[in-house]
């Protein structure tokens, strides 16, 4: 498919505009403005819906307010668009753990390693979490 400039620029724009509300999600989740947070990270999922780092970071925030089992669908999509990035992973194992679904950690575990992290440290982490 060959794509007009303007299509090509429109598409930049909008790319554009998400980042800079991604950016204002962070400062209002980073000042505690919980709710201003989540409204913009849900703008930016409404636009794209699998968007790693906003639904990371509405995860991250449900768990924090509705329980770790709210989380794991918008955390899961997370590790799956982005599986390079080894927080998205933590963040995962450390909700499903909270959640009580420690039967689907190993196989987390591997999955994760497939994308060379350090298991192990994914590994402690999941071993906190069972402390706690």
């Amino acid at each position: 498919m060959i794509y007009s400039q303007d299509e090509i620029t429109q598409t930049q724009q909008l790319q554009q505009a998400m980042n800079d509300v991604l950016q204002m999600a962070l400062a209002h989740q980073l000042a505690g403005e919980i709710e201003e947070a989540q409204q913009l990270y849900l703008e930016i999922i409404d636009i794209q819906p699998k968007h790693a780092e906003a639904n990371h970071n509405l995860g991250v925030i449900e768990a924090g307010l509705k329980g770790a089992l709210a989380a794991l669908p918008r955390l899961e999509i997370a590790s799956q668009v982005k599986p390079e990035i080894e927080q998205y992973w933590i963040s995962y194992v450390e909700a499903l753990m909270q959640s009580g679904h420690t039967d689907s950690v190993a196989d987390v575990l591997e999955l994760a390693a497939q994308y060379s992290f350090r298991a192990e440290a994914l590994k402690i982490q999941a071993k906190k979490c069972k402390k706690s």
